[in-house]
């Protein structure tokens, strides 16, 4: 099973969601609408991945979904796929307080401080492994988070990293990479 978890103001129904489920017909591709508040997600991918205990298992997170992937695979080890994922969430997020509306619909959510308190709480939880199933996908044109950040925090990771030239921070050319995260998954 492939759980995509989606980034800030996104869900469930992302289009890379859609081209994983599209171009992977014979895995399970779960897409989960992340709750906003960060320990209710932690929550829910727990009870994802325990809902699929013995069987195999691996996160695709973009964004704060790659943060929360990181998170379980730090802590327990679970194999995960990290799109352009934000590794200093609290910096990352703390001029994201107040009213937003979701990129795919008309609905509006607060992104509260006390959110910025959880994903501290979480980020001090996450420990740098230098072992386990992990790959990491950075974009050099990505508009929203410097790339140059987490290449420097998983340099020494031991972790598969491919720096791309293109595809911004949605990773316009996610298709390209697919390919990749099929053979991935078939090897853990």
């Amino acid at each position: 099973m492939i759980c995509y978890l989606h980034g800030f103001a996104s869900s469930g129904n992302a289009v890379k969601a859609q081209l994983l489920k599209k171009h992977l017909p014979e895995i399970e591709i779960l897409s989960p609408d992340l709750p906003i508040e960060p320990l209710k997600v932690i929550a829910l991918i727990d009870s994802i991945i325990q809902n699929h205990k013995g069987k195999k298992v691996l996160l695709v997170g973009s964004s704060l979904g790659g943060f929360y992937a990181y998170h379980f695979y730090s802590r327990r080890n679970i194999p995960a796929v990290l799109l352009n994922p934000t590794i200093d969430p609290v910096s990352d997020m703390k001029n994201a307080v107040g009213m937003h509306r979701y990129f795919n619909n008309d609905e509006s959510f607060e992104w509260k401080a006390e959110y910025l308190r959880q994903l501290g709480r979480i980020s001090s939880e996450s420990l740098v492994q230098t072992h386990g199933a992990l790959s990491v996908y950075l974009a050099e044109d990505d508009q929203v988070l410097d790339y140059r950040k987490a290449e420097r925090f998983f340099q020494s990771s031991g972790c598969m990293m491919k720096i791309l030239k293109f595809g911004g921070h949605t990773l316009t050319n996610f298709t390209e990479i697919i390919p990749e995260i099929h053979e991935f998954y078939e090897q853990i």
